[in-house]
């Protein structure tokens, strides 16, 4: 029975270059014949829930590795058709060993508007059409914050203004469709969010990580480059009075150092009324010093481009 179910996925749906590897899911799920995601889904994995583009690693993961019998190892895999290479340089040690028994999100992930819905390009989508038989979702648009497809320099869709229903699982949202909304059929506007020159680059680098052989740095150099740059080695559990208001003035820097609306545009819980923080998802202190936490890569961005600049700048 294995078998057969390996030669279903195989001949129905390989795997693109540059492909997500739950777009092949999508499209496995409308040529199996199946009527719901689940049924077509259910024989090759158990994992049929939440299927973001946005998952670091899961069992379906796992699974959809073995049974493909790809020629490379499972990381390269990963790295070829997930977002694990912009995830990377910024996981604790213990989650680098990819063990797949759990869907793994990083921390305060629901905090963040719009990093967890499915995009497309529609020139790619043609393209991918006329080229594969099929359009499908691209690894680099499911990046967070990417709004426009670097190839084509055209604006990406995702989500539908008349219905509002939610764009992350792929298995309600089907494979890419165009200009009009599957469920709706209203016409779609692209994405449009908030840019200035600070959106550009965490866009830029957001690219440059996921397209990179190896991480550039490693979250214990990166921590270590925070405490130097902060000016506190520290890691006691309590700050002298001195270090407390040095932590509290780059801390107030850290909130107001970009223009507001980008905050807006990043998370979901900026400026609540009992906050004393600009949002209690960019927590300096925890970055810079909790080894074990994993935050999501632009939080770590959103530090970087205050203390250094560019990712070249930090010192190793």
């Amino acid at each position: 029975a294995m078998n057969a179910h390996k030669l279903n996925i195989h001949l129905n749906a390989r795997l693109n270059p540059g492909e997500h590897v739950l777009s092949m899911l999508s499209r496995h799920h409308m040529l199996s014949g199946y009527r719901t995601f689940r049924d077509a889904i259910s024989p090759l994995s158990e994992d049929v829930r939440r299927q973001y583009p946005t998952a670091v690693d899961r069992p379906v993961y796992r699974d959809l590795f073995n049974t493909l019998a790809c020629d490379k190892d499972y990381e390269s895999f990963l790295k070829s058709h997930t977002l694990l290479n912009w995830y990377s340089p910024f996981m604790p040690k213990h989650l680098l060993d990819l063990k797949s028994e759990t869907v793994l999100f990083p921390h305060f992930y629901n905090r963040f508007n719009a990093t967890h819905e499915w995009r497309y390009c529609l020139s790619c989508m043609e393209q991918d059409s006329e080229k594969y038989g099929a359009p499908f979702y691209h690894l680099e648009h499911q990046l967070p914050l990417q709004s426009q497809c670097k190839i084509h320099n055209e604006k990406l869709y995702s989500g539908c203004s008349h219905c509002d229903i939610s764009w992350k699982n792929i298995d309600r949202l089907g494979l890419p469709s165009g200009k009009h909304c599957h469920f709706c059929e209203e016409q779609l506007t692209p994405v449009n969010h908030f840019m200035d020159e600070d959106m550009l680059w965490l866009q830029q680098t957001a690219r440059k990580l996921l397209s990179s052989d190896s991480a550039p740095f490693n979250l214990e150099q990166l921590q270590r480059a925070y405490q130097t740059a902060i000016g506190i080695q520290k890691t006691e559990k309590s700050f002298s009075q001195a270090e407390a208001k040095k932590m509290n003035s780059f801390q107030l820097e850290l909130d107001n150092f970009f223009d507001p609306r980008l905050y807006h545009c990043i998370f979901n819980n900026c400026d609540t009324k009992n906050g004393n923080k600009r949002t209690s998802s960019l927590h300096l202190f925890q970055i810079a010093f909790h080894t074990d936490k994993f935050f999501a890569p632009i939080v770590h961005l959103l530090v970087i481009r205050m203390l250094f600049g560019e990712i070249e700048n930090i010192p190793s």
